[in-house]
């Protein structure tokens, strides 16, 4: 547990003497609210102080606590402590451990903070992410800041060697964005800072401490030189940057900041650029109980698409990155590190959202954070009931719950071409004008000014399908923006487009075998699909027992030729042995038996 306690009122210059040492803080005189707040530094390394990049709230009183911070304890050779401080200075920390020394050399930190969460990245990727009630209460405006500093607690940051002092932490460089929902992916630059002059219309050096904060910060203290923020804590004398040209080299390997199965490919993100002949070498990278058959390095240089064999959805995997180097002039090469590969989502996709649980083939709603492949970011889950009726439709479970209130739905795939059909019902309202609200994919405006009911009434479906949706950034964003009332949505399909391939980065692939598996077999009771078409056509699902019996039929529609997937639940069903078929436009193309264990 870190315990820190302030004084709501500032300690004055003053008090100066009655510190024995002398830090910095570099501060914005503009306050924002929301917005994304990046910067690349290296932290001073030292036991009993810290270095941080943060966003503070100007208090009156406890109650009015307003915090975002990332802190880089010098004890510690590989740990970044992420934190909210909320009303009457509730704590909500969070220790990272990063894959490198953030003492050693430069890094890009960010703090992404929306009404709906507050994430934090390093290297350009998200790590953390929080979405608890407590976000509600960081709305208050906030001033960027930086500074370095000794604790008085030593519990929390150890034990400080006044004869190892100097130490600095440097930055390179600041970037603030605006929140923007719906435009730019949500954020737009305000401005930038390189550091190269003091800008004082837009910073300030400050001059205060606090009790807890064994150091006074001192304008001296905070110094530009040779395109750097250069933060300095000393002793008493000399003050100020004592040091010559600030070392700036990379010495960090890249590392595997994030694995994803998309489909049925492996999106691996590096920390950092590449060598392309590297990472384009199969050989470079180990699956144990796959084969990766191709690997494609994208034109960001940091992005690797493998191409790999047919996996086991019931079965965790790791991969192993060899012998990858940066593009630094020392040419770091990659430890060897093994990475889980997460599971993203399979298309094609129907999420009743609203739900906790899957239901027969409709996969389970959820919030959105960093490890998971889909989910919606604000809004409430509602349920009607299972037995509410619906008109227009024969799929009334999707409607017998909505997600009501939401801003985004982010979906994590492939790179590629796509069709959505969103499932809309007024169950609320029993006027127009009531409910409206615009719907934004991928940034361009789809669905506007959206009243169901003027459209359909209440208690009514209304499916609307949007076409060639192109997702170049490995997730699909999709924006309500509330014009009256809350935004609502009962269900989002997702397909490839028939207008467009996914962009597969291969070709000549490998084709699968026609047909249809099911596992795990036996099942208990949960259990999955998985059946290729040959061609384009319309999908019927038939479940009999050993009897011929039958006991489920699934009218899938029209589906694409290709792999598709399903899951499904046979909790009422019985113990034993059943068949299923695969049939199109009536004719059967595969038949397994499975057995069901309860």
């Amino acid at each position: 547990m870190i315990l820190r306690i302030f004084l709501l009122m500032i300690l004055p210059l003053s008090l100066l003497g009655q510190k024995p040492y002398r830090g910095a803080e570099y501060r914005t005189k503009e306050a924002f609210t929301y917005g994304r707040f990046e910067v690349r530094m290296k932290s001073a390394q030292l036991s009993g102080m810290l270095s941080s990049f943060f966003t503070y709230h100007e208090i009156s009183s406890l109650n009015d606590w307003n915090e975002i911070d990332i802190e880089i304890l010098g004890r510690y050779g590989a740990q970044v402590q992420f934190n909210t401080i909320t009303p009457d200075q509730t704590n909500h920390v969070f220790s990272y451990t990063v894959p490198f020394n953030p003492h050693s050399d430069f890094h890009i930190y960010a703090i992404e903070w929306t009404p709906n969460y507050v994430a934090w990245s390093v290297d350009s990727v998200e790590v953390y992410r929080q979405t608890g009630n407590h976000i509600n209460s960081l709305y208050r405006s906030q001033k960027l800041m930086m500074n370095i500093w000794p604790p008085a607690s030593e519990d929390w940051v150890g034990p400080l060697n006044p004869d190892k002092l100097p130490v600095y932490a440097f930055y390179d460089w600041v970037k603030v964005y605006q929140y923007t929902p719906g435009q730019n992916k949500d954020f737009t630059l305000l401005w930038e800072d390189q550091f190269n002059t003091y800008d004082q219309s837009r910073w300030q050096k400050a001059t205060h401490t606090w009790d807890g904060n064994n150091s006074q910060f001192i304008k001296e203290n905070a110094v530009l030189k040779d395109g750097y923020l250069i933060l300095c804590l000393t002793k008493t004398t000399p003050v100020g940057y004592q040091g010559g040209m600030v070392p700036d080299q990379d010495v960090t390997p890249p590392y595997v900041a994030r694995a994803w199965f998309l489909d049925d490919q492996i999106v691996v993100t590096f920390s950092e650029k590449v060598n392309r002949q590297q990472a384009e070498n199969k050989a470079n990278y180990i699956l144990p109980g796959l084969t990766v058959n191709r690997a494609i390095l994208k034109d960001d240089l940091r992005t690797v698409v493998l191409d790999v064999s047919t996996r086991d959805e019931n079965q965790s995997y790791n991969i192993i990155c060899t012998n990858i180097t940066d593009l630094s002039s020392s040419a770091n090469k990659i430890k060897i590190q093994s990475e889980p590969v997460l599971n993203g989502i399979v298309i094609p996709a129907l999420i009743n959202l609203g739900s906790k649980e899957s239901v027969e083939a409709y996969l389970a709603d959820q919030t959105f954070t960093t490890d998971q492949p889909y989910g919606h970011e604000g809004g409430s889950f509602v349920q009607h009931g299972l037995t509410t009726d619906f008109g227009n439709t024969d799929q009334d479970v999707l409607f017998q719950s909505e997600l009501r209130g939401a801003d985004f739905y982010r979906i994590r795939v492939p790179n590629g071409q796509y069709k959505l059909k969103f499932y809309f019902a007024e169950s609320e309202f029993n006027a127009s004008g009531q409910r409206r609200f615009n719907l934004f994919v991928e940034g361009q405006k789809e669905i506007e000014n959206l009243d169901i009911f003027d459209r359909v009434g209440a208690n009514n479906a209304l499916q609307i399908m949007v076409d060639d949706v192109e997702v170049k950034d490995e997730q699909l964003d999709v924006y309500f923006e509330a014009l009256s009332g809350e935004t609502v949505c009962s269900a989002i399909e997702i397909e490839y487009s028939l207008t467009g391939l996914k962009d597969r980065s291969f070709k000549n692939r490998n084709p699968r075998h026609f047909g249809l598996r099911i596992f795990p077999n036996p099942a208990n009771p949960q259990f999955k699909l998985e059946y290729q078409l040959p061609e384009r056509g319309n999908v019927q699902i038939i479940f009999t027992d050993v009897n011929g019996r039958l006991i489920k039929e699934i009218n899938a529609g029209l589906k694409g030729k290709g792999v598709h997937r399903l899951r499904l639940n046979a909790e009422r069903w019985s113990s034993g042995a059943y068949f299923c078929l695969l049939r199109q436009e009536g004719q059967t193309i595969d038949s397994k038996k499975f057995v069901l264990i309860k």
